[in-house]
């Protein structure tokens, strides 16, 4: 099993060969057993087969239906920034990463006011603290 996961980090196709299930389709449930890669599965301890359609898929469909920009716009960042912001003091009971956060945020406020550092740029700044704190990958995808 491990040397699968090796194989697939050298070879880059780890995203190919996992399972990817939608947060809507997990909610009520605990745990998501997967036979193999793809988008189908059993979500536990209710007992629910479930099959979507592949990540890219998915993903290829939200790109897709998100509104245009200009080019060079950068208001997108804005939008997204409020929601990382909003989804990470939504959480009840919140952490000690909660905690670093917010006050990574508070750090960043005094340096852009202190800088005079464009909204774009801190919008960014950020998204990028949330992904960082949150150990996520940040990737944006969109129509060339």
């Amino acid at each position: 099993m491990n040397q699968d996961l090796f194989t697939h980090t050298r070879c880059r196709t780890i995203v190919q060969n996992s399972t990817f299930p939608s947060v809507d389709v997990l909610a009520g449930h605990e745990a998501w057993y997967y036979p193999g890669p793809g988008p189908h599965g059993a979500a536990n301890p209710n007992p629910e087969s479930i099959e979507e359609a592949p990540l890219i898929t998915r993903v290829r469909a939200l790109a897709r239906a998100t509104e245009p920009q200009p080019a060079g716009s950068l208001i997108w960042l804005d939008t997204l920034a409020g929601n990382v912001i909003g989804a990470a003091g939504a959480v009840e009971g919140a952490d000690v990463v909660n905690a670093q956060f917010f006050d990574d945020l508070q750090t960043l406020d005094r340096v852009t006011e202190g800088y005079g550092i464009r909204p774009s740029l801190r919008a960014y700044a950020q998204v990028a603290l949330f992904a960082i704190r949150f150990e996520l990958n940040w990737l944006v995808v969109g129509e060339a």
